[in-house]
């Protein structure tokens, strides 16, 4: 079972990838592969061990990633159905511990789950703090951004109606603008000097 999973892993992650590009819904494509995700890891838990595995920490990155693509809902929808995958592997240990005659007890299961739950719903909490962060920081980076080509052609109006001709250069003694009126007083164009050391134009 455990190579099996692991091999429809991999197909599963092919297919995934090759699907990816020509996808117009990608929202939709993500939370199916979300979903898919906690099905592999449930199953490379149950397979690995159950709850002794070492697979189960890989419900986090689910999480986390749940939280930066669907932020605060994806986060708490991805701890929770990662808890519930770890429970669904849980009792399918217990009913075939109990097959065996050899039953665990079910506070120590009941614990082990309300531990991973609880972990995973402390790691919604922060990443989802972390997605906010991330996007308001977007948020201002764009309006910066906008800020900033809105100066720009404030500026490049301001040089361009200027009624003395205006150079400037770089450190490098390199010409970067040439307005209108230097064409006029040279009789060089912008696009000929621009780029140009200015002592050889």
């Amino acid at each position: 079972g455990l190579y099996t999973t692991v091999i429809l892993a991999f197909v599963s992650t092919i297919l995934a990838a090759g699907a990816n590009g020509p996808l117009h819904r990608r929202r939709s494509f993500a939370a199916v592969q979300l979903g898919s995700d906690v099905a592999i890891v449930s199953a490379l838990v149950h397979f690995s061990g159950g709850s002794e595995s070492f697979f189960a920490f890989l419900y986090v990155p689910i999480t986390v990633y749940a939280a930066l693509l669907f932020g605060r809902r994806g986060a708490y929808a991805a701890s929770a159905l990662g808890a519930a995958g770890y429970g669904s592997v849980l009792l399918l240990a217990h009913w075939e511990s109990m097959a065996r005659g050899a039953e665990t007890a079910d506070p120590v299961q009941l614990a082990m789950w309300g531990v991973n739950a609880g972990a995973l719903m402390l790691v919604a909490l922060l990443a989802s703090a972390l997605s906010r962060e991330r996007d308001r920081a977007g948020r201002a980076l764009a309006a910066t951004t906008r800020d900033l080509a809105s100066l720009q052609r404030l500026h490049q109006r301001t040089v361009e109606s200027l009624t003395s001709g205006l150079i400037t250069t770089d450190p490098a003694g390199r010409i970067t603008s040439w307005n209108p009126e230097a064409e006029r007083i040279t009789g060089a164009s912008a696009a000929e000097v621009v780029g140009q050391a200015l002592d050889d134009v």
